[in-house]
């Protein structure tokens, strides 16, 4: 049987004619593809590239005005794709025939037109129309002159563009902000504000280089900041710490809706904060005042975004993996939503999924990712790589696929795997693994991890002391109950609770309940250090709940004193295996000094220090900086611990970090294919290793 193959074009070598007086052979590359995929599959959404906002706003332009622009350097591609090949019939474009004019620009060479698939004009391209029920179309003639005034008046307006669906407010409007947050319930959440443009961006918050070089970065990432004492926004976007998600505009559609407002505007993905996320027109009408909405089916449902500085991009992403062998493997990630990847003859694609697994069916957006993802591939998955957890449902799915062989993955060997393999490390190296939780080859939720190892096999060196969590999934939200469980501990069960805030506004009968369930047992005990300073950051800032995993960290983060250099007592077992870092002692000081009335930004720092100063400890210990060190894991994500390790560390370190595919869903999904292909050319026996899953009951 003939295997297909796919042609990459890497370069353009081109010779100048022997007339003109230039000869000999010059190299130019190939800015509008990702040289190292196959050119089956299109390159990720792009943000409007400045030729297109220049034709946007100049109003003798045939696209002035017009939403849908793109070209090949910007605009989106997997966010309309069906499935693969990326060509025009292939994606939501499909029902909109080209215009002569734009037909011509599609043909001709040397235009920056040339073979977009999504090229379009107002003559022939996709429309905008209004909704205010379900059915009823309003205002066609002019439906972003309506959504605009809508904004105005303090309405809330649903938008369904290229990407995601997310609902518009006016960002300066006290009564805005107030009915977005009481509608969805978003007590103590720092929201997302779309601003123009960087200017507009600094007479909003306090930036520094880093944060300017974020928001204008290709992925436009959510920026987490300080709002200004002078800022034009109402204190009811922040938080309690004047904390605000910043974002540049992505889509043509976005500066339309920005210019013509005249204002920032806040921007919140529809679903949060709970899932499921809602997928079409009728669903965001009980949320929102206004539906406006693209004549233009959407073809992949993008997740919204998350409020961090660096986080998975929100379209498809492809590397080129060296050392894989040829088989097709699948790997079905961790969390959920998350993300997928496959690679094939080293070609990885990863693609982010949403949706869930219930009453013995795979949810149709799953299946949908894993077709886009598995589409461009020369043949069927080989090997599925999952995760150890068979509660998550991207583990149940792969678990279902009875033909295929599997691979079990544990969540931090693959955020190893794929942090050293990004920097091309094929030796074993030291890993500091740090994150929310995950399921560990012992039972108990992992999350501080010291580790020795590579893409074949990893070796647990030192972890943090576990702390009982009074119901899993309901304690990373409800964070009050990790630092109620964690004091208890502490202070031998009888913490100062008298003295503490965070505990006075909280029900008697909620702690009576969250300590017999602790007491009873059997509860989970999770070794993730993001928990542990999400607890200890819900005491010192008083905060009951924490939106997402980070969020409290982040926030300890932007008012910490960073000139405070002191840090409390930290215990260290090495005579455990692995070792033991006991987070006991930080607690305790840290609650005696806040009682004391010591500054919070002084308590946190030194917080912080210790933690710090036990991971370098440790890893010096173990062979750095004579060994090199990757620091990965969504803990550091958006965050200075990574910073502070690898400068701690020394110069003479080598200290790797995720480099294209940042700690998260999409790295999870990327180290089980590395590891799945590395067991498997060991020689692993693949089936035994899918069995090795622990089966546990939600607890």
């Amino acid at each position: 049987m003939q295997t297909e193959r796919h042609a990459a074009v890497r370069e353009i070598l081109h010779r100048e004619s022997e007339h003109d007086s230039a000869a000999g052979w010059s190299r130019r590359q190939l800015p509008l593809f990702d040289s190292s995929l196959s050119s089956a599959c299109p390159i990720p959404d792009r943000p409007i590239c400045a030729s297109c906002e220049e034709e946007l706003t100049d109003s003798a332009n045939r696209r002035f005005d017009y939403p849908f622009i793109s070209c090949n350097e910007c605009g989106p591609r997997h966010s309309i794709l069906h499935r693969g090949p990326y060509t025009r019939a292939n994606t939501s474009m499909a029902p909109f025939s080209m215009c002569e004019v734009c037909l011509e620009e599609y043909r001709t060479p040397g235009n920056r037109r040339f073979h977009d698939e999504a090229t379009s004009c107002p003559a022939c391209g996709p429309t905008l129309r209004v909704k205010r029920t379900a059915g009823t179309t309003i205002g066609a003639a002019e439906p972003l002159r309506i959504a605009v005034r809508a904004i105005g008046d303090g309405s809330l307006v649903a938008l369904r563009d290229e990407r995601r669906d997310s609902i518009l407010c006016d960002a300066t409007s006290t009564r805005a902000v107030a009915r977005l947050r009481a509608r969805y319930g978003l007590v103590d959440v720092p929201l997302v504000v779309m601003v123009r443009d960087l200017d507009e961006a600094s007479r909003v918050a306090e930036l520094d280089a880093r944060q300017r070089s974020l928001l204008t970065s290709v992925e436009r990432p959510v920026v987490l900041v300080s709002i200004r004492t002078d800022s034009p926004l109402p204190g009811e976007v922040a938080t309690g710490n004047r904390l605000v998600g910043l974002l540049l505009p992505y889509t043509s559609l976005h500066h339309l809706l920005l210019k013509k407002s005249g204002r920032p505007l806040v921007i919140l993905p529809a679903g949060v904060p709970d899932p499921p996320q809602r997928t079409n027109v009728a669903e965001l009408l009980g949320d929102a005042d206004l539906v406006l909405v693209a004549d233009r089916s959407e073809a992949c449902h993008v997740p919204g975004e998350d409020i961090a500085s660096e986080s998975d991009s929100h379209s498809a992403r492809r590397i080129r993996l060296s050392g894989m062998s040829s088989r097709v493997i699948l790997a079905c990630g961790a969390a959920s939503p998350g993300a997928v990847c496959l690679v094939a003859n080293g070609d990885a694609r990863i693609e982010l999924a949403t949706g869930s697994y219930g009453d013995h069916h795979v949810s149709p957006r799953f299946e949908e990712s894993i077709e886009r993802v598995e589409s461009p591939a020369p043949r069927a998955a080989e090997v599925i790589a999952h995760d150890l957890d068979t509660r998550l449902d991207s583990t149940r799915f792969a678990l279902d696929q009875h033909a295929v062989p599997r691979v079990a993955v544990q969540q931090h060997h693959a955020q190893l795997a794929a942090c050293l393999s990004e920097n091309s490390e094929a030796g074993t190296a030291l890993g500091v693994v740090f994150d929310f939780g995950g399921l560990g080859s012992d039972g108990t939720v992992w999350g501080g991890e010291l580790l020795r190892g590579n893409s074949e096999g990893i070796e647990r060196l030192a972890t943090f002391r576990p702390i009982a969590l009074a119901g899993e999934h309901v304690s990373t939200r409800q964070i009050w109950r990790v630092a109620l469980a964690m004091i208890d501990e502490v202070f031998r069960g009888k913490p100062p609770l008298h003295a503490l805030p965070l505990f006075r506004s909280i029900p008697r009968r909620g702690i009576d309940v969250v300590r017999r369930v602790v007491a009873a047992g059997p509860t989970v005990s999770s070794h993730a250090i993001g928990l542990h300073l999400e607890a200890l950051a819900a005491i010192i800032l008083d905060r009951q709940d924490s939106p997402w995993p980070g969020a409290l960290v982040r926030e300890w983060e932007s008012i910490e004193d960073r000139s405070e250099t002191g840090r409390y007592p930290l215990v260290i077992r090495n005579g455990a295996q692995p070792w033991e870092i006991d987070f006991r002692p930080v607690v305790e000081n840290a609650v005696a000094e806040l009682i004391s009335n010591v500054p919070v930004g002084t308590i946190l720092a030194r917080a912080g220090n210790s933690v710090v100063a036990a991971v370098v400890e440790v890893l010096r210990s173990c062979g750095a900086p004579h060994v090199p060190v990757a620091i990965t894991g969504e803990l550091f994500e958006g965050t200075r611990f990574a910073d502070r390790i690898a400068s701690s560390l020394g110069d003479g370190a080598m200290v790797l970090r995720p480099k294209t595919i940042p700690a998260g869903p999409g790295a999870i999904a990327l180290g089980q294919v590395i590891v799945a292909d590395a067991l498997m050319r060991k020689g692993a026996p693949i089936d035994a290793a899918a069995q090795d899953s622990r089966l546990l009951t939600e607890r």
